[in-house]
């Protein structure tokens, strides 16, 4: 419960909330990075993951009013006065309370599922353990260098999808906690190529418990799941958000090989979907990185002027950190600032304008990291070769600024 004492650490998902990752492991929130124990669900059940002694340090660390560490990045957040995702839920859930007449949370009440690695693209912040799409171009310039055929390499990384086989025992688990569960979060690999998690919500349909439930998914937006879109009317809220880091080529750059065009076509058919159904809220989550945040005034300029009915969160890369705005150069952070401050101060621009102090600061509170600098810088050239692909063609400006 939240005292004077504990507001500035207790948090609604320390006590009702598990993120579980690509691989089966497990955390009590998908902002933690340190703390997945050797559990794997499917293997292990969902209330021996819940339970877990470590979990309990947290709880008892925030509910007393002390910062635990596990949560570091919440903390770096929001010292650099951005409402993190702590802020953001527990806001929430208050005002849903107050406002909407939802009870208190019992037990298990919201679980974020990363469903595998099964996906059809490779972003360039992402990785083959999150994106099969990765997989045999991180083996032929990484892995095939220790010897091991691509098939070796394939086997190895099994680990990433058997949690959410169509055939693992966690589905029937998971169907158990439906009596307590207000909000399914799914994300990827790509959500929308994952069957199972179909049949789980239709299961919530068909028992009744769909009217309490919201789902949010972070889809690529490649693909829309057309067949399965009668079940969602019966849930309480849809949240989709696609991942747009960037407009035209720049898009199809940072989300090789989606196609924009693609992207567009689906993202109208949901705002259609929308204005009939009227349960969804539907966004972009644009995630910034080394790459792209010189160029984050443009596409909120786009998306002003070609999508004003749709919000966007400003999604900050913490790992790898390579791609993390706050190490890069000193000189640098001064120009990225700068650009970003040219954000217009209008009603329109509004939600984005009240979350750019939290990015900046965010940018000015970070240390140069000159070594994950130049691993960003290499990163970008080797994978350009490989992909046959031109940063500097498409973004022009900036790789003259970094020397790409």
């Amino acid at each position: 419960m939240i005292t004077e004492e504990n507001a500035h650490s207790w948090c609604v998902n320390i006590d009702h909330s598990m993120s579980a990752d690509n691989n089966g492991m497990t955390k009590i929130c998908c902002m933690i990075d340190t703390e997945r124990g050797n559990k794997i669900l499917g293997q292990d059940s969902i209330k021996e993951h819940f339970n877990r002694e470590e979990w309990q340090q947290i709880r008892n660390d925030l509910h007393q009013g002390i910062r635990n560490s596990a949560c570091h990045r919440c903390w770096q957040e929001e010292d650099a006065g951005r409402d993190s995702k702590r802020i953001r839920d527990n806001h929430r859930y208050e005002h849903e309370q107050k406002w909407q007449g939802l009870q208190p949370y019992v037990g298990l009440a919201k679980i974020e599922l990363n469903l595998g690695n099964t996906c059809n693209i490779a972003c360039r912040t992402c990785q083959p353990a999150i994106s099969s799409g990765w997989m045999r171009e991180h083996y032929d310039l990484i892995e095939s260098d220790r010897g091991i055929s691509y098939k070796q390499y394939a086997d190895s990384m099994k680990k990433f999808h058997q949690t959410y086989d169509d055939n693992s025992p966690f589905w029937t688990d998971l169907e158990s906690y439906l009596p307590t569960i207000k909000q399914f979060d799914f994300y990827g690999g790509e959500p929308f190529m994952i069957k199972k998690q179909w049949n789980l919500i239709r299961k919530a349909r068909d028992l009744g418990y769909a009217k309490d439930i919201e789902l949010h998914y972070n889809t690529n937006g490649t693909h829309w799941p057309e067949k399965d879109l009668e079940v969602w009317p019966e849930f309480k809220q849809i949240n989709l958000s696609f991942s747009i880091d960037g407009i035209g080529k720049q898009l199809e750059y940072m989300r090789y090989p989606a196609k924009w065009n693609t992207v567009k076509e689906n993202l109208d058919k949901a705002r259609m979907f929308r204005d009939v159904h009227k349960n969804m809220h539907l966004g972009w989550c644009i995630t910034l990185s080394n790459a792209n945040i010189f160029y984050l005034p443009e596409i909120l300029d786009y998306l002003v002027e070609s999508y004003n009915d749709i919000g966007a969160y400003l999604n900050l890369v913490h790992g790898p950190i390579f791609h993390n705005i706050s190490i890069m150069p000193d000189s640098l952070k001064d120009i990225v600032v700068a650009k970003l401050e040219t954000v217009p101060d209008t009603d329109r621009y509004s939600n984005f304008k009240k979350q750019m102090p939290g990015i900046i600061n965010f940018i000015k509170n970070g240390k140069y990291n000159a070594e994950a600098w130049q691993r960003f810088l290499d990163k970008t050239k080797v994978h350009d070769e490989y992909r046959n692909q031109d940063y500097a063609k498409y973004f022009s400006e900036y790789a003259k600024l970094i020397g790409i």
